[in-house]
């Protein structure tokens, strides 16, 4: 028992130690603007020798690719709800929207360090892993319009209009430029996509 104890804590320690680096690079970048950021500004600022950043990163990229890994993961694990007689079509497209919208905000602040940075093969990979995911995710919502006959665009036309409407950029115009909140905004995307791609859409009232 002791040792799978340890075991906890130095998986906790190991774990925390890389979260610290990632937020440290991640305010840097802000910071200077997206120029290039050393490993060993990074480790200053998150507490921890230039030894142990390395141990743990063998790079600023891998560093900075790890980070947009993370938040893919937390993307990808927002699957479609389900149509159910309590949930129509365009009521999981708005349910999936809000959830994508606060998970956006919860990241915002490493989203947008990690879209400034240019000249990272690794973490350019990562981001178009992200436009893939999402790309997915609206594709399958609305293949639930179109299994229940109620999609009258076609699916690529309109997951394309969905794709759009869902990136990062659109979520700032809405929220931080135009001052929506994450559920407004996710309310006014869901009802363009709809009126662009459903037949006749019947909203649900907001909750």
């Amino acid at each position: 028992m002791a040792r799978r104890y340890s075991m906890t804590k130095r998986a906790q320690a190991i774990e925390g130690t890389r979260q610290r680096l990632m937020t440290a690079a991640m305010d840097l970048v802000m910071e200077t603007g997206g120029a290039n950021v050393p490993m060993t500004a990074i480790a200053e600022r998150a507490d921890v020798s230039v030894r142990t950043a390395y141990n743990h990163f063998a790079s600023v990229d891998a560093l900075l690719t790890a980070a947009m890994a993370a938040i893919n993961e937390q993307f990808a694990s927002l699957a479609p709800a389900p149509v159910t007689d309590h949930r129509s079509p365009e009521g999981a497209l708005r349910e999936f929207v809000r959830r994508w919208f606060q998970e956006m905000a919860r990241q915002e602040d490493r989203l947008a360090a990690l879209v400034m940075i240019r000249d990272a093969p690794e973490l350019e990979r990562a981001l178009t892993t992200a436009r893939e995911i999402r790309l997915e995710r609206v594709r399958s919502v609305l293949a639930i319009a179109q299994e229940s006959g109620r999609l009258r665009a076609p699916l690529d036309e309109a997951a394309a209009v969905a794709f759009v409407q869902t990136s990062y950029q659109s979520w700032v115009a809405l929220v931080r430029q135009l001052g929506l909140s994450s559920e407004e905004a996710a309310d006014l995307v869901s009802r363009s996509v709809a009126a662009f791609a459903f037949h006749h859409p019947s909203w649900p009232a907001r909750r």
